[in-house]
């Protein structure tokens, strides 16, 4: 009899254990899924953010460059109206090198016009890119204005 009450409370002391480690763990687990969903919404906020940070950025600097390139063709522009006065041989050479700059402002524009690829890596690359051609052409173009002063 005294075996039969052992068993039994032992049975029962196993039982009202499984019962409430089966409770919490129930609980713990709703617990670390509500966790993990505030995680989930919070890491998809962050990055609608940083998306529309990088259209942004990416807005602003095609603005520069475009604007850039408006004041590469006004300079052009500019030196193209001081070689009317030029000799023959001398405006022919001017005009020659004119023209290669004016293709690379196009295609400057054309480059900063087509690119789509939106991930962070090859932005970066473009931008550098970009901005060292745009420098290179600005240079040329200053050069071929001061060769044109000292001439006259």
């Amino acid at each position: 009899m005294k075996l039969n009450i052992f068993k039994a409370t032992l049975f029962s002391i196993i039982l009202g254990g499984i019962v409430s480690g089966c409770n919490s763990s129930t609980e713990k687990k709703e617990e670390k899924v509500e966790d993990a969903k505030e995680d989930l919404n919070q890491a998809k906020d962050e990055l609608n953010a940083a998306r529309a940070d990088s259209v942004a950025e990416a807005m602003r600097y095609r603005s520069d460059a475009q604007a850039r390139i408006a004041e590469n063709e006004q300079k052009i522009a500019v030196i193209k109206e001081n070689l009317k006065s030029e000799k023959r041989d001398l405006k022919m050479q001017y005009e020659k090198q004119l023209d290669e700059l004016e293709k690379r402002n196009a295609m400057m524009k054309t480059r900063i016009e087509d690119f789509k690829d939106t991930t962070k890596d090859n932005w970066d690359t473009f931008k550098i890119s970009f901005n060292q051609d745009m420098d290179d052409l600005g240079k040329s173009i200053s050069d071929l204005a001061d060769k044109n002063k000292k001439k006259k």
